[in-house]
């Protein structure tokens, strides 16, 4: 089992996004909401904002760190960035979907809405993602874009 709590950390990052977008989450994520963010103003949205990079940034440093099976202690060559697809390894795993649709609405809701997409420069983050959608499994159960935007949209028009 990867050390990145994916329950842990997924719930942290999905707070720092939805104090961001101030998103009211589902009753399956009631228990990690902090409930919608009455402020507006422009300070609390850069607080806010930072306070999702922070996560974003976690995530991303830990997609890139090498796991140590991945170290070949024989080698010569020092590997400095990770090449794995996914948290754990190679594979799909259940940290993987919980993780990665909450990563994905993530993206497509700040990027409709908040006019923010994820950093190039994060590229554990983007590897991670551009692998799952790669994968039938991922494509095919995820929502579309549209259908996402949709879902936030009254949100969304609520904090204009």
């Amino acid at each position: 089992m990867c050390p990145f709590s994916a329950a842990g950390e997924s719930v942290y990052l999905f707070q720092q996004a939805n104090l961001y977008f101030s998103i009211r989450v589902t009753p399956i994520h009631k228990k990690c909401c902090y409930g919608e963010s009455q402020r507006s103003d422009r300070s609390q949205q850069d607080l806010l904002k930072s306070q999702l990079c922070l996560a974003l940034r976690k995530l991303n440093d830990y997609l890139n760190d090498p796991l140590p099976e991945e170290i070949d202690a024989n080698s010569t060559e020092e590997l400095t960035v990770s090449r794995r697809k996914f948290l754990d390894n190679d594979e799909l795993t259940l940290a993987d979907c919980n993780l990665l649709p909450k990563l994905h609405i993530i993206k497509v809701v700040a990027k409709k809405y908040r006019n923010f997409e994820f950093p190039s420069e994060m590229t554990g983050i983007w590897r991670y993602l551009n692998n799952a959608y790669a994968r039938d499994e991922f494509t095919n159960t995820c929502p579309a874009d549209r259908e996402i935007e949709f879902a936030y949209l009254d949100v969304a028009k609520r904090m204009k």
